[in-house]
């Protein structure tokens, strides 16, 4: 880390083989539910990398069991996997997710079905 700074969240790399060779867009973004709050059931285009701020989210992936994350815990989501958020705690709740999505993937789409 930065001086004076800490690692919230760590993991193994990703092998060098693990994305195709081209262009990608990276995208970071803040994502606060509220109490009970929850994210449309989704996937995207590109890997998410997510991690708890603040709060505790119930994050469902299609064909995983669901995981209770509290600050600092995180999880990886492949492409085209179907998931959703919720918002478990007492409060409000916090978390960054970060995209690697290629270059013309759709980045994001709502679907009908839970995951």
């Amino acid at each position: 880390p930065f001086p004076g700074g800490s690692t919230l969240y760590e993991s193994a790399d990703l092998p060098a083989n693990a994305l195709p060779v081209g262009k990608y867009v990276e995208q970071l973004n803040v994502v606060t539910l509220e109490k009970g709050g929850r994210t449309a059931s989704h996937k995207h285009g590109g890997v998410e990398m997510l991690i708890v701020l603040d709060g505790t989210i119930q994050l469902r992936v299609a064909g995983q069991p669901a995981q209770t994350l509290t600050k600092g815990k995180g999880a990886v989501v492949p492409p085209s996997t179907i998931l959703q958020a919720t918002n478990t705690g007492d409060g409000q709740a916090k978390f960054l997710a970060f995209f690697v999505t290629a270059e013309g993937a759709e980045f994001s789409t709502n679907v009908d079905t839970l995951p």
